[in-house]
């Protein structure tokens, strides 16, 4: 089993030089569901869900019992709302797998308080349909934002690992401790 980065960015001295990515509507969605976790997330959902759009065919927003308007905002903005009771990630994340509905090729994770910026999603629209079937998961680095009651926020917090948000279908399941079962995700 092989995974890949999709993060090899440009370095600072051709990013000024490279084209402006193509709008969102003239690029091929490839084929993901987006499976998104939520539990009291209003704030922060329409964030996601629309920074989804661009590069997902399907948003799923499985909720874990909200009691604020998260699943009405969900699903204002087309996403697909499924209910299950909150056990841990792991557990919420397969039982999204088996109770989605999921046919496309690729399943992107998400929790409500992240979101694609626009150079991933023209990223992985670009080259998530371009990798060799042989890989069944795609590492991403996380920009991390630490919100502090003065001052401006924290970027990238140090020793921060690149986590595994992209699995092509069928390739493995996410265990109790939040790896995947396959070793090199580990």
């Amino acid at each position: 089993m092989k995974i890949t980065g999709c993060n090899d960015r440009l370095s600072r001295s051709r990013v000024r030089t490279r084209q402006l990515p193509l709008p969102p509507a003239l690029m091929a969605k490839p084929s993901i569901t987006a499976i998104v976790l939520t539990q009291d997330e209003s704030l922060h959902i329409r964030r996601c869900v629309e920074s989804l759009a661009p590069a997902a065919e399907r948003v799923c927003v499985v909720d874990s019992g909200s009691t604020d308007d998260t699943v009405a905002i969900a699903r204002s903005l087309g996403a697909e709302v499924f209910t299950n009771p909150w056990i841990n990630q792991a557990a919420q994340f397969n039982w999204a797998l088996d109770h989605c509905g999921v046919r496309t090729g690729w399943v992107l994770k998400l929790d409500a308080d992240e979101y694609l910026e626009p150079d991933l999603q023209v990223e992985l629209a670009q080259r998530l349909g371009a990798l060799p079937s042989d890989v069944h998961g795609v590492l991403m680095k996380r920009k991390y934002l630490f919100h502090r009651p003065l001052g401006p926020p924290r970027r990238n917090a140090p020793a921060v690992p690149p986590s595994a948000l992209a699995y092509r279908i069928g390739a493995d399941r996410t265990t109790v401790d939040g790896r995947t079962s396959c070793p090199e995700f580990r």
